[in-house]
């Protein structure tokens, strides 16, 4: 679905100079909303995705190299390498999960993204086209994996800017 034009628009504008400007000023404010939900198109999930487990623990980041304004996020794992038994994390701007409930299991990872006004993107599969399979180890006294860098969230690559940028404004609604 692309951006709201009103082609016939234009017609009204020398009849009724009023009607016209509501409208357009109704028509550029649906695609300033539309936008910031994360815009009418399929989103798309370009990137990879590092997974690191010890001593029960996961620790997963998401790169996204096409990051866009109202992106959320979704991390699936499963026990088979055909994600048949695909459990869903749903991450919403951030793009690090760490997990400590499956020690002794082995599971494979991959990622996609939505944005809230539907579509989903293509899926990334940790290991590309043959799933990596990724094996927690048992939980024990000593910590986990070392947390991986953050990946930031939203537009940002840094951390703590939620679903916008530190070099965009808010978009005011």
């Amino acid at each position: 679905m692309a951006k709201l034009t009103l082609p016939n628009l234009i017609q009204l504008k020398k009849d009724y100079p009023a009607v016209y400007d509501d409208l357009e000023t109704m028509r550029q404010h649906i695609n300033i909303i539309t936008a910031a939900l994360g815009g009418a198109g399929e989103p798309i999930a370009a990137g990879g995705m590092s997974v690191n487990a010890a001593n029960g623990i996961i620790d997963v980041q998401l790169i996204d190299k096409h990051p866009q304004i109202g992106d959320e996020y979704f991390a699936e794992y499963a026990t088979d390498p055909a994600f048949v038994t695909a459990h869903v994390v749903p991450m919403q701007a951030t793009r690090n999960f760490r997990i400590g409930n499956l020690p002794g299991t082995t599971t494979y990872w991959r990622w996609y993204k939505s944005s809230r006004l539907g579509g989903t993107s293509n899926r990334v599969t940790f290991g590309g086209t043959t799933p990596t399979a990724v094996v927690a180890g048992n939980l024990s006294a000593s910590p986990g994996p070392t947390p991986q860098p953050s990946s930031g969230s939203g537009l940002s690559q840094i951390p703590g800017y939620g679903w916008s940028s530190p070099t965009k404004k808010s978009l005011a609604l």
